[in-house]
Formats: structure tokens, C-alpha cells, sequence
């Protein structure tokens, strides 16, 4: 039966489609096992080396995509830490990365706002843009509902006087 598929992929596909079914054809027929002296043979799949490169690329590419998205970016939650220990993660990745990305959930968002507006009237940052939405949540209500929460986001980038501020020398000034 799954001989016959291979078959029908050879019909279909490219040249080395088709060497790769012809080659899964034998291994799933057995022509190269002896199955008359009750040697069970392991029936291995078969992927060409290309594609598995291929895919771990792009899983690879995937992964650094998103760790350089939300590499400077602050998810804000008003139970899990103090509000300082955002305050001061948020100074860190403006003098780190020139950006930060605040971002805040429900109950979260008037944390948020609190921070960024600390950051803004310390001259630490500058507000570049500001969203809002709406997401559902993973938890239901007692109905079988999803819940919608608001979202914000809010990017700052450093501010001209930050270095004068927060003390940091660069190179050119010393």
C-alpha cells in the first residue's frame, strides 16, 4: 500500500523526488532484507540532507527573528515584580539598544503608562509611538468564552541628554 504512494509521488514530482521514491520504494519493499530467515528489518524514513538543512535553517532564521523582535522589549505585569525593577529594565535596554518596547495587559497598562511617563519627564526617553488592541486571552469565563484584554504598547528611544543624566561616559567624551 505504501508503495503504491510512493508511485503515485513519482508520477508528480521533480527528477529528485522521484530518486528519493524510488529509494523509499525499496526500503519499504525490502528488496535489500532476507525477511526468510525472520530478520526483521527497521524501516528508516527518508530525508534528503537538503531538506534538513533547509528546514533547520528556517528554524534557526525563525528563532533569531524573533529573539532580535523582542529583544529590547519590557512586558510589563503589575503582581509578578515591583514596578521599580521594570523602571530600571527599561532604563537598561534604552542605554543598551537606543529603544525600548513597554508592553502591558489589562490591569498592567496603567503601569505601563506610569513608567514611560517617569522615563519621559526624567529626559531618559522619547515617546516614538503608541498602540493599542485588544487580544483574547488563553483563559475562558465561566461561560466557554475566550476573554479580551487590552494591550498597549509603548516605544520610547533614548532621549539626547541620557548619557549627561544617568552619568554613563562614552569614549568620545573622555
Amino acid at each position: 500500500m505504501e508503495s503504491n504512494i510512493a508511485a503515485e509521488r513519482v508520477e508528480s514530482e521533480s527528477p529528485k523526488a522521484k530518486e528519493e521514491a524510488r529509494t523509499e520504494k525499496t526500503i519499504i519493499s525490502g528488496q535489500d532484507f532476507n525477511f526468510e530467515n525472520g530478520n526483521n528489518p527497521v524501516v528508516a524514513s527518508i530525508i534528503s540532507p537538503a531538506e534538513t538543512v533547509e528546514s533547520a535553517q528556517e528554524i534557526k532564521n525563525m528563532k533569531n527573528d524573533k529573539k532580535k523582535k523582542q529583544k529590547n522589549e519590557v512586558q510589563v505585569s503589575n503582581t509578578k515584580k515591583p514596578f521599580i525593577f521594570y523602571l530600571n529594565r527599561a532604563k537598561r535596554y534604552i542605554h543598551e539598544f537606543n529603544e525600548v518596547e513597554l508592553c502591558g495587559l489589562g490591569m498592567a497598562i496603567p503601569t505601563v503608562v506610569t513608567i514611560a511617563e517617569i522615563l519621559k519627564r526624567n529626559g531618559f526617553a522619547i515617546q516614538k509611538g503608541l498602540a493599542t488592541s485588544t487580544v483574547l486571552s488563553t483563559h475562558e469565563d465561566r461561560k466557554g468564552r475566550q476573554i479580551e484584554k487590552a494591550k498597549i504598547e509603548i516605544v520610547l528611544e533614548k532621549a539626547g541628554k541620557f548619557e549627561a543624566i544617568n552619568g554613563v561616559v562614552t569614549p568620545n567624551e573622555s
